[in-house]
């Protein structure tokens, strides 16, 4: 009997290459591949030759959705090739690794990526890192002859398992299960076998003979799930995730490259990267592929090696054809260095959980997957109403864009209305989002939980809970909660806060309809606001133009959202905070304006007190930007005061008169953004009362001639005095 160890590397161009080349010269009766037997159930009866990479199959466990492993296959990963070679010369095969049952029973983690172990072997031979060292000698030296390749592997992993500790149990009981299949491959009765394996395992294989005791310890009374497994689509973004079976692979484009053209010595690659920059509109002559190349030769025979790998041609390129610009290389890592080759699996085969869960609720909650535009509109009060809704919701989570929630004319908060039109690729949005879990609702709340993981925003944290709440996403709240009260307690900065609050708010108002924990959120919403409150005044001054208008901003948001929560102890709380800020001369007159607006709409100062207060912040001794700023703070949202209050437009209408040309030309342009966002008929009606001049409804404060005679007065003469006194007085 005969046993071929071809240990590899996932994913590995040069294995790949090898394996296919060793498998040519063996011609074995049998191939054992590493990975669970399981996957057999998803290879049976199936042609690979209608299946186009990059695939993976998945297995999960029946029992807990939230158990699964996903085995990746690229065109030029070995165990592809060698279950090709199979099917293509009609042979035995198996999957031969610790079967999916037990790994899913078992405490170690699921990650059965090995760590590499190559790190110091690299330094002493002047590489960076283990994997370059890996790339150079065995994955871009496939000119060699393939049996002295998986020799040379055989040697530097019997050393370097030779120098280090013992491999911890979970890949003893791995090579446990392996060796176990090689010897049931000969009580099979098979005579030349090959094992295609990850290198590191590879020397472990050897002593099959010898460990049957040792090894039948090891697999003893392991634990036994209920596993299956099913074929999805894969894409080259995926190829390089570090997790699941497998190394990532940062440069699948580049490999497929490497695949589809051995003797490609980077020319033809050039050649590609060129026409990727032309697509662009970037002019790249024969001239800069032929320095570009030159370049890069130069660089492969100064560090002495054998071939020019990925890292000398992206210098190159940055060089000669970017002209240093490094941000064009991100251009071509993504159209080329990863690329965007997605894969195909034939029709009929079995679906993923996921799918199979979104199929089932679809058909539960007779919502139809149809081209055209179909229009729900839900009653949140009614048990079918809030079932679709929380699902819809979900979908929105997961960033599946089947359903867009559309504005509603009903001014509560128990009616959605959801535009829903299907497209073919929402099938690889929900097949994407498989990895976060084998159902809607285990998956949407993975997936918020790894956002809040990684998020370093309070407001990005705060939708999240809104989103949650939505969607009913219960499982989520004590870590969101968790979370964002330790952003909160590091962040001063008042108008990250008011963005956090303001979601907050908005769904605290459907406690009545969704199953809202009302407690934990108003005590959130409390310490936020508190929190806002106490450094709101602080907040508001020295600020220039740029954050005034977007402290302006916050303050108007903020103000709409406590209005809509109807709580008459917040709303005095917070306009007796405004009141407070409104006193203090240094703020910035946009928000002054502001504030004031606020104050006067809830009847805090009265018409004498903003009349007043007007005619300060207009007159000659104040900057006229400022009082530009003024205005447009003050007359935000609304220009109906100034219709219906002819005081104020009096006011306003003497200031604007006095000022000389430069002046008028410096405030133009904010007091036509003031008016500019005004409905048309407002417009219409603010231009006619302009061209009335000032109003005789209500006389101005400055222009009141109660004791004069009208019969001996001269109106025309007076009113030019007039207008030439307020002029100089202001």
């Amino acid at each position: 009997m005969q046993l071929n160890i071809l240990g590899i590397r996932h994913h590995g161009v040069g294995s790949a290459i090898n394996v296919k080349r060793r498998l040519e010269d063996i011609a074995p009766d049998c191939i054992l591949i590493e990975g669970a037997p399981e996957l057999m159930d998803s290879l049976e009866g199936v042609d690979l030759a209608d299946f186009t990479p990059p695939l993976a199959i998945m297995g999960y466990n029946r029992d807990s959705l939230e158990q699964s492993i996903y085995y990746p296959f690229a065109s030029f990963s070995p165990e592809w090739q060698g279950m090709l070679y199979t099917q293509k010369h009609n042979i035995d095969y198996r999957f031969a690794d610790l079967p999916l049952k037990s790994l899913f029973g078992m405490s170690e983690d699921m990650d059965i990526s090995q760590e590499s172990p190559l790190e110091d072997i690299a330094r002493l031979d002047g590489f960076e890192s283990g994997d370059v060292w890996w790339e150079q000698y065995f994955e871009q030296g496939f000119y060699i002859d393939a049996k002295a390749h998986f020799e040379a592997v055989l040697v530097v992993m019997r050393t370097l398992r030779d120098s280090m500790k013992k491999s911890d149990i979970h890949n003893q009981r791995r090579e446990a299960f392996m060796r176990e299949e090689i010897r049931k491959a000969i009580r099979d009765g098979r005579e030349n076998i090959v094992f295609i394996c990850g290198a590191w395992h590879s020397p472990a294989l050897e002593d099959y003979a010898s460990t049957r005791k040792q090894d039948g310890l090891l697999m003893k009374k392991l634990p036994r799930k209920r596993v299956e497994t099913t074929w999805i689509p894969w894409t080259n973004s995926r190829l390089s995730w570090q997790s699941g079976y497998g190394a990532g692979l940062s440069s699948p484009g580049w490999y497929g490259h490497l695949w589809d053209y051995p003797d490609d010595d980077g020319k033809q690659w050039l050649l590609s990267v060129a026409e990727q920059f032309r697509k662009k509109d970037l002019d790249i002559s024969t001239a800069h592929i032929i320095e570009t190349f030159n370049l890069a030769d130069s660089l492969r025979q100064m560090r002495g090696l054998g071939r020019i790998g990925l890292s000398e041609m992206e210098e190159a390129i940055v060089s000669v054809m970017c002209m240093g610009e490094t941000i064009l290389l991100d251009f071509i890592g993504k159209e080329l260095t990863i690329g965007h080759k997605m894969g195909i699996i034939p029709s009929g085969l079995p679906k993923l959980p996921i799918q199979k869960d979104f199929d089932s609720l679809i058909k539960s909650y007779r919502l139809q997957i149809r081209e055209d535009e179909k229009i729900y509109k839900l009653d949140l009060r009614t048990p079918a109403g809030l079932k679709k809704s929380i699902f819809l919701h979900r979908l929105r989570v997961l960033d599946i864009g089947w359903g867009n929630m559309e504005s509603s004319r009903s001014k509560g908060s128990f009616k959605e209305v959801w535009s829903l039109q299907w497209k073919p690729e929402m099938t690889l949005q929900i097949i994407d989002k498989g990895i976060w879990g084998n159902s809607i609702e285990i998956a949407s709340e993975n997936y918020i939980l790894d956002i809040a993981k990684n998020s370093q925003e309070t407001v990005e944290i705060s939708n999240l809970i809104k989103q949650s709440l939505l969607a009913e996403l219960f499982g989520c709240m004590d870590a969101l909660i968790d979370r964002i009260e330790v952003l909160v307690s590091l962040s001063f900065d008042v108008g990250m806060l008011i963005q956090s609050l303001l979601p907050l708010m908005d769904i605290s108002r459907y406690d009545d309809i969704r199953n809202t924990d009302k407690a934990t959120l108003t005590s959130l919403i409390d310490g936020l606001l508190h929190k806002v409150i106490i450094n709101l005044e602080s907040a508001c001054y020295g600020l220039d133009e740029s954050l005034a208008r977007d402290m302006f901003g916050y303050i108007s948001g903020l103000n709409g959202a406590i209005v809509l929560m109807e709580d008459d102890e917040l709303e005095t709380l917070w306009i007796d905070t405004l009141y407070d800020i409104s006193q203090e001369s240094s703020v910035a007159y946009l928000i002054q304006g502001a504030i004031s607006r606020i104050l006067f709409d809830r009847q805090k100062i009265d018409d004498i007190e903003i009349e007043t207060t007007m005619s300060r912040v207009l007159s000659i001794g104040e900057e006229r930007i400022d009082s530009a700023y003024w205005i447009e703070g003050f007359l935000d949202g609304s220009a109906m005061i100034l219709i219906l209050d002819d005081t104020l437009w009096n006011i306003l209408y003497i200031w604007l008169d006095g000022l000389d040309s430069d002046t008028f030309d410096e405030v133009l342009p904010i007091m036509r953004r003031t008016f500019s966002v005004y409905a048309p008929d407002i417009r219409k009606k603010l231009g006619e009362k302009a061209k009335g001049g000032i109003s005789k409804t209500k006389k101005p404060i400055s222009q009141s001639n109660d004791n004069i005679d009208d019969k001996s007065f001269d109106t025309t003469r007076a009113m030019d005095a007039l207008e030439a006194t307020i002029r100089i007085l202001g």
